[in-house]
């Protein structure tokens, strides 16, 4: 792929909303409108992506949003290679909620948790680490790229006045 305007990959609930159906599927404007609701009825496992490359993208590398109570199990990325400029300068990947699996010379980390990881229910919790409004933040955006290019490390206030 070179250039996608999209996300170059995406798991998970699809981009529509459904007449009639309680869970609605996700926003085109996801991640910044609200969280996607994923279906525990559905499983995803036993997926393998190998030799994608992408090159250029305007959104981060992709998107694999798994259920908390039924998490995509045995994923594997072999050579998955999504590059951006930008993404990979601010260091923001994969949206990555509750899968396990391994990545192979792949970049970005999709982050996934090794096999057997939610079985465990108190593991079930999605990572605060993790904050989306933090991650597509002005003030991250900012002080991570000031960071990046300059080499100087500004305090987030600053960050936000100078996005301001």
């Amino acid at each position: 792929m070179d250039t996608p305007i999209w996300w170059g990959i995406w798991i998970g609930p699809q981009q529509q909303h459904q007449p009639g159906v309680t869970l609605q599927g996700c926003a085109m404007t996801y991640p910044l409108s609200d969280f996607c609701q994923t279906n525990p009825v559905v499983t995803m496992r036993d997926i393998t992506l190998r030799n994608i490359t992408s090159t250029g993208a305007l959104l981060p590398a992709g998107v694999i949003l798994c259920n908390e109570t039924n998490p995509c199990k045995n994923f594997v990325f072999e050579d998955v290679n999504m590059r951006s400029t930008l993404w990979d300068t601010l260091g923001i990947g994969y949206i990555n909620h509750f899968s396990e699996g391994q990545a192979i010379r792949s970049f970005p980390d999709p982050r996934f948790k090794p096999a057997g990881y939610y079985d465990d229910p108190k593991n079930r919790v999605l990572e605060k680490s993790y904050d989306l409004s933090t991650l597509f933040s002005a003030e991250f955006m900012m002080e991570t790229l000031t960071s990046a290019v300059f080499g100087v490390n500004i305090p987030a206030e600053q960050a936000k006045l100078a996005a301001a």
